[in-house]
């Protein structure tokens, strides 16, 4: 979804964007978003492209584009057996998350959902978020260093998944108590055995 957003503005006002591996690679390395946008000659651009993004990324349309991994369901229902599952995001609409939710089949999986904003996004505010619901023995799973921080600030074991933005060096010197490539290899971790 990222990428459509990116992709369909630059084109829109007349430029070549990144291909898809090299904007990934660019955004898995957590370069700013002015030089992404330099790199394709559009960084005078910057105000008109945020503005853009804040208005696209969380459409319907935009949402649509998001898919699950295959087994993910799966992965779930074997977390789900273990223990009570929270899911905590960032997204600015509530409801279209929700929506996404249940439309994908995942919010089955979840004892509880909490919705932060985009002054949330740094450890300490999620660390507010959610100190009331951790307790001694639960588990952080996260695809940023913001989600392991977090845990590490709240006393939980924690699981960096690598198949978001974050690449697995960047993650493991986070020092994570596992790191793993994706969702599906979490249920098997000595952890949940």
């Amino acid at each position: 979804r990222s990428y459509s957003v990116y992709a369909t503005f630059l084109r829109e006002a007349g430029y070549t964007p990144l291909n898809k591996p090299d904007y990934l690679a660019c955004k898995r390395s957590k370069m700013p978003v002015e030089e992404i946008l330099q790199k394709t000659g559009t960084k005078d651009r910057l105000a008109d492209f945020i503005a853009e993004w804040n208005m696209h990324i969380e459409t319907p349309e935009a949402i649509a584009l998001d898919k699950l991994f295959p087994r993910t369901k799966e992965a779930l229902e074997k977390l789900q057996k273990h223990s009570l599952i929270t899911l905590l995001s960032l997204r600015k609409n509530d409801d279209l998350a929700r929506k996404e939710l249940a439309d994908l089949g995942i919010r089955e999986y979840f004892a509880h959902v909490h919705f932060g904003k985009e002054e949330s996004a740094r450890h300490e505010g999620k660390v507010t978020m959610i100190k009331h619901l951790a307790k001694p023995g639960d588990v952080m799973i996260g695809d940023s260093e913001t989600d392991i921080r977090t845990g590490k600030a709240l006393k939980l074991r924690t699981i960096a998944i690598s198949s978001g933005w974050r690449t697995p060096e960047f993650l493991q010197a986070e020092k994570p108590d596992y790191l793993v490539a994706t969702i599906n290899d979490v249920p098997d971790l000595p952890l949940f055995q």
